[in-house]
């Protein structure tokens, strides 16, 4: 006898389906094989006659805050596989071959907005090239920049935070130093440029006489 309460039909209709759910799930996956392209049909011809509506619905969704976060965690989680990031690489690089004018533009756009990350970006290259050990944060070279106020270790002329600054190694990479934040301090260029492969200590003693 069907429930004449509509909430009791559907808790008794999730008890049911909780209860037979395995059987239920085998039944539509036979179901789904056995009409394979009937089903595929009746998809197409749904999104073609309600396009406008899923584009809109699709764009509200893709416009969600939910949304985006998902791409991202699944982004990070498909680049993570082999065969993800063997592909990626095949195709960003035919991308870049295709489209090197707007490749070009996107890239010096994006060293324009990002300064910190172009500097940490160039000196952790230098660095791996040297086989050099340690590494650092955007943040902390941030935290370094408030702690020497803005201004040049060697010289006390003032770093503007947009400005290309150095990121200078206090013992060079290729005396040993390492390339931690204790090893960092940031120079104007000029001084940086004339300490050269010098130590701190021995670019700023003719200073201290």
């Amino acid at each position: 006898m069907p429930y004449k309460d509509s909430e009791k039909a559907r808790e008794s209709a999730r008890k049911s389906y909780r209860k037979n759910s395995k059987k239920i799930l085998e039944k539509h996956k036979q179901y789904r094989e056995a009409h394979h392209d009937e089903i595929r049909k009746q998809q197409e011809e749904y999104r073609e006659k309600n396009r406008d509506m899923i584009n809109t619905k699709n764009k509200e969704r893709r416009a969600t805050p939910e949304y985006k976060e998902y791409v991202k965690e699944y982004s990070k989680r498909y680049r993570k596989l082999p065969e993800a990031k063997k592909k990626l690489s095949v195709n960003q690089r035919k991308w870049r071959e295709t489209h090197p004018e707007y490749n070009r533009e996107r890239l010096s756009k994006w060293q324009k907005e990002n300064p910190e990350k172009v500097r940490k970006i160039s000196h952790d290259r230098r660095a791996k090239i040297a086989n050099c050990e340690g590494t650092y944060t955007i943040e902390e070279i941030n935290e370094l920049f408030a702690w020497q106020r803005g201004d040049c270790y060697y010289c006390g002329e003032f770093l503007y935070i947009d400005y290309p600054y150095h990121i200078d190694h206090v013992i060079p990479i290729s005396r040993g130093g390492p390339n931690s934040i204790e090893n960092i301090v940031l120079a104007c260029p000029h001084c940086n440029i004339s300490k050269n492969d010098r130590t701190a200590a021995e670019f700023l003693e003719p200073h201290c006489d």
